[in-house]
């Protein structure tokens, strides 16, 4: 899996762009997956957030989404560049 992947920081209740964009391309996503823990929710409002590691060119990545969201984005990485979900 080598997959191209752009970060926009997003912050603020309106979720509006913020900072600078990070290209990096993810080599591996970890199976293991863990809750948000109270001290790293500073912006997020649901408390069923998970966290998923991404190893990247550029490092660990961590992801914190929905559950929901996690599997859509693992399911993404999975089916590699130019191929439809």
């Amino acid at each position: 899996m080598r997959l191209p992947l752009r970060f926009q920081p997003a912050v603020y209740d309106n979720l509006e762009p913020s900072g600078r964009a990070t290209d990096f391309v993810v080599q591996e996503v970890l199976p293991e997956r863990r809750k948000v823990r109270r001290n790293e929710r500073k912006y997020l409002w649901d408390v069923g957030y998970e966290v998923v590691t991404l190893l990247t060119d550029k490092g660990r990545v961590q992801v914190a989404a929905s559950p929901e969201t996690l599997d859509s984005l693992v399911e993404l990485l999975a089916s590699g560049p130019g191929t439809p979900s």
